[in-house]
């Protein structure tokens, strides 16, 4: 059996209530689903509680190949939202283009806020799913709709970087 329990759950022992818990299929290990607790129960926390996302609206997940990322797309897909996956190297947008994600964007090359733009008619993305932060921050929180929605899951890389004008001013922060 398994459950998400939310917080303390990093434990030998703990109680839960029957309604979280579940049972594991056969073949998968503790490990497995606990994995899959984890990032599909952040994903639907994200994209069903905080972002409300709708069919038919538009998704951006940055980082979109590891754990969090795939269980975005697969979610997101699952709602009816059109995904746009934002990943570096051939393999890694190979494997996107695979699981059918609507378009792929090189995370690292390609212009991301001009790229979102025009895959969405200039109106831009409904919701982003950032789980990278960084120097990309700023491109995908300008290539997001006009009440649209800015979901910060996690920076991979490992730092805050936002300038939101063309001034001096800017947030920074090493986590």
């Amino acid at each position: 059996m398994c459950a998400f329990i939310g917080y303390g759950g990093a434990q030998e022992l703990v109680a839960a209530d029957a309604s979280m818990v579940v049972p594991i299929p056969s073949g998968v290990s503790d490990e497995q689903a606990a994995g899959v607790i984890i990032a599909h129960g952040t994903v639907l926390h994200s994209l069903r509680q905080r972002a409300a996302l709708k069919p038919g609206e538009t998704l951006v997940v940055s980082g979109a190949t590891g754990g969090v990322g795939l269980a975005g797309i697969e979610i997101a897909k699952r709602l009816g939202a059109r995904v746009i996956a934002c990943a570096s190297g051939d393999a890694k947008m190979s494997q996107l283009r695979h699981l059918g994600v609507d378009v792929v964007l090189d995370f690292e090359t390609d212009d991301l806020k001009k790229r979102i733009k025009a895959a969405t008619g200039g109106k831009g993305a409904d919701v982003v799913l950032d789980l990278t932060g960084g120097p990309k921050t700023e491109s995908l929180l300008r290539a997001t709709s006009w009440g649209g929605r800015y979901i910060v899951v996690g920076f991979a890389s490992g730092k805050v970087v936002i300038h939101m004008n063309d001034s001096n001013s800017a947030y920074h922060s090493d986590l």
